[in-house]
């Protein structure tokens, strides 16, 4: 059985280990998109404040993600276009 370096099992198959390993690799790609696209959000905001409490709570280790709402047909349009 192979196992990440956060203990997630992967199986014995390593076609089906790869696999999974993409998947989490993606999830973590979209994550570092995500905190990406927020701080440039703060930074235009001029929250300096809350710019410099996620820097202290990402340092301590905390998760600092936003739950994602249900998207709206405006911020799709969006997306669309980004990409």
């Amino acid at each position: 059985m192979f196992r990440t370096i956060d203990n997630l099992a992967t199986g014995t198959n390593p076609d089906d280990r790869v696999k999974k390993l993409e998947a989490q690799v993606a999830q973590l790609q979209k994550t570092v998109e995500d905190l990406q696209k927020r701080l440039v959000e703060i930074e235009k905001s001029g929250d300096v404040e809350e710019l410099d409490l996620m820097k202290i709570l990402e340092q301590a280790g905390f998760d600092t993600n936003v739950p994602e709402s249900e998207p709206s047909a405006e911020n799709t349009e969006e997306l669309q276009m980004e990409k």
